[in-house]
């Protein structure tokens, strides 16, 4: 009587999936906007030092090529994404999995709020560009990885408490690793836009 009680309880808190993709994406916003917040408490031109894009997309004094803004953009999105994922497979993943995504909206808070203080008119629009694709398309990826991997993880957490494995298990797992390949493909699809967006509009 307890366990159905336990499972019920269990499933009245459940979501559905394009919630919990609003949930997280607005994660992404909460961070954008304490990223605008943030832009105002440092110089700008120190950030600009540090900043994953802002620094590479805006200082002229930089040859960059095709592939080295191709590595670049593939690098510091699938950093992110490789810790979603181990995330995922940890029973207690969830933390990290929302402060990743908290993390790109403070990057993208910030980079916006710099190319908007710091460029004029004529210089806007090119980082703007940059900032924006990379901004829609790399965080569409990171949520839907971030919704993957605390689903897998809150999979892996109820085995522990339940001592019991599930049949479905070996088959999440491999739909797991099937799902983040096809995101992992989004993000170099991303790298290989901005890269020619790069060459072509500079």
């Amino acid at each position: 009587m307890k366990m159905i009680d336990k499972k019920s309880k269990y499933r009245s808190i459940r979501i559905s999936g394009d919630v919990f993709f609003t949930l997280l994406t607005i994660v992404v916003l909460i961070g954008a906007f304490f990223g605008s917040l943030y832009y105002r408490e440092i110089s700008a031109m120190d950030f600009v030092k540090t900043s994953s894009i802002v620094d590479y997309f805006c200082d002229a004094e930089k040859t960059i090529s095709f592939w080295g803004c191709f590595s670049y953009s593939l690098i510091k999105n699938t950093i992110l994404m490789i810790i979603i994922f181990v995330s995922g497979a940890c029973i207690i993943g969830h933390p990290l999995c929302i402060v990743v995504l908290l993390y790109k909206g403070l990057n993208i808070g910030t980079a916006l709020s710099i190319t908007y203080s710091d460029s004029d008119v004529e210089n806007f629009f090119v980082p703007f560009l940059h900032i924006l694709i990379d901004a829609v398309v790399s965080t569409f990826a990171l949520v839907l990885s971030a919704k993957e991997g605390i689903k897998l993880s809150n999979e892996l957490l109820k085995l522990v408490i339940s001592n019991k494995l599930e049949d479905d298990l070996n088959k999440n797992i491999k739909l797991y690793l099937l799902k983040f390949a096809v995101l992992f493909a989004i993000i170099i699809l991303l790298s290989l836009i901005q890269s020619t967006l790069f060459i072509v509009i500079g």
